[in-house]
């Protein structure tokens, strides 16, 4: 029993740092990286979790945790998205937007990078853009009430209170 649940603890691990290298490598060395390291890599564990009897219980805990697994990354891959919008920008963004000071109204700018929309957007693509973020950081859905008053915040500024 301790042995099926350390081992779902270092898939899910595992699962976890490779979802983040593969997120962070560039789309071009991908298919190289995959085909050349962890393929072959993933066809040996499997060869010797069938050898030793063992695939079968780790393919039920791996099935068993996979829920847990993918809320976490969704929650994580959240939490940076808001991370990232206001403490750093990308390197091809140019100048940042600086936050707002306390109690100062959402600039434009600020409200089209919570939302990650272009300038020019549309209203559709605004209340698109806002129930698919809502949707994963409401405070229903494990994300909090900050999350959510700056997406209000943002729909409001850029739709100007409709």
């Amino acid at each position: 029993m301790l042995f099926s649940l350390l081992v779902g603890a270092a898939l899910i691990i595992g699962v976890m740092i490779l979802g983040n290298w593969l997120m962070r490598s560039p789309p071009g060395s991908l298919k190289r990286r995959l085909g050349g390291g962890l393929i072959p890599l993933l066809l040996v564990i499997v060869a010797g979790l069938a050898l030793t009897g063992r695939l079968g219980l780790a393919l039920a805990t791996l099935a068993a945790m996979a829920p847990w697994v993918m809320r976490g990354m969704q929650m994580w891959q959240a939490g940076r998205m808001i991370r990232d919008l206001f403490t750093r920008r990308r390197p091809d963004e140019g100048p940042g937007i600086p936050p707002a000071p306390p109690g100062a109204r959402m600039s434009r700018e600020e409200a089209l990078r919570v939302l990650g929309l272009p300038e020019g957007s549309g209203e559709a693509e605004i209340h698109a853009a806002y129930r698919r973020l809502m949707s994963q950081l409401h405070p229903d859905k494990g994300g909090t009430d900050w999350m959510a008053a700056k997406l209000n915040e943002a729909r409001d500024r850029l739709l100007g209170g409709k």
